[in-house]
């Protein structure tokens, strides 16, 4: 079963963790949950559509390897998000995230997340580069835990497509580059022709009324020999 990074994500955000970011961003819980609910799939939609390159999937690779990204810095959530030292360096590092996730597209990937979350945009930016590190925490985790190269990342996250299709407004989709996730099409469905077994069983059914009448005159003049079954299956094996 392919793992669902969208409801992984979730589920690190406890509570307690939505609790500190409203202290730390000075929103209430019910906004900073309303611009999650916008940095999740913007996020996850960016990573998907870089992963969906070899080139894209491999620099993803390396910014979790070389940053350190995985299980530990899931763990660390709770004291990265209540202010301080640890506060800065996780939006620092989530800056440099956003720059290689989101590229050229990402002041208008954070103008949307804030109109998505209806948050003002500082916030937006501020939530989202809090969250950033958290996101490639749980990829990092998914590398270390299955032993994932590059190539395996960009398999992890081309799994995630039909998660997010239903999860990416068109908009957003727009914002990001990519063409918005749809199911693929049933094959079409052909009913077999009756012309497939009707002709060939006409051209039998004329060859053999052919077959008897031409032995008719044989079998009218009390000749030996005359022609039967074996002869007609002879005759139309020439």
């Amino acid at each position: 079963m392919a793992v669902n990074i969208f409801e992984l994500l979730k589920n690190e955000f406890s509570d307690e963790i939505v609790d500190r970011l409203a202290a730390f961003i000075g929103l209430d819980t019910d906004k900073i949950k309303a611009g999650l609910s916008a940095i999740f799939p913007a996020l996850l939609g960016a990573l998907v559509n870089k992963g969906s390159t070899s080139q894209g999937a491999s620099e993803i690779f390396d910014m979790i390897r070389k940053g350190g990204y995985g299980a530990d810095t899931l763990k660390g959530l709770s004291s990265a998000f209540s202010g301080g030292e640890a506060t800065r360096e996780m939006m620092a590092s989530g800056s440099g995230l956003l720059d290689g996730i989101l590229g050229t597209r990402g002041p208008k990937v954070l103008d949307w997340i804030a109109g998505a979350g209806g948050i003002g945009k500082d916030s937006a930016s501020s939530l989202t580069r809090l969250v950033a590190p958290a996101v490639m925490g749980l990829l990092g985790k998914q590398v270390q835990s299955s032993n994932l190269n590059a190539t395996g990342l960009g398999s992890l996250l081309a799994g995630q497509a039909g998660f997010l299709k239903n999860l990416l407004p068109a908009g957003l989709s727009g914002v990001l580059g990519m063409t918005p996730f749809a199911p693929p099409e049933p094959p079409e469905h052909r009913e077999p022709s009756a012309w497939k077994w009707l002709i060939p069983l006409l051209i039998l059914a004329g060859l053999l009324y052919f077959a008897f009448k031409s032995c008719a005159p044989a079998r009218q003049s009390g000749e030996k020999g005359a022609a039967g079954v074996g002869d007609v299956v002879g005759w139309l094996g020439r």
